[in-house]
């Protein structure tokens, strides 16, 4: 019973371990590297936030099944 879990528990780790490496995972060497800074002083970058609310208008309200809006 022992045995079987463990192999399960292996199994696991290995396809964590593969997902890992597939992906360009470093092994957490990248973890202690010194974050990039922006300049501090960048202006900020405009955003486009709608000013006003939305309107949605719809030509149908109820839709029988299969039916294509």
């Amino acid at each position: 019973m022992f045995g079987r879990r463990l192999t399960n528990l292996m199994i696991v780790l290995a396809v964590l371990l593969a997902t890992c490496l597939a992906c360009g995972g470093d092994g957490g060497e990248g973890a202690t590297a010194t974050p990039t800074v922006p300049p501090a002083a960048a202006e900020p970058a405009p955003t486009t936030q709608p000013t006003g609310a939305a309107i949605l208008a719809l030509g149908k309200t109820t839709l029988a099944p299969n039916e294509e809006f």
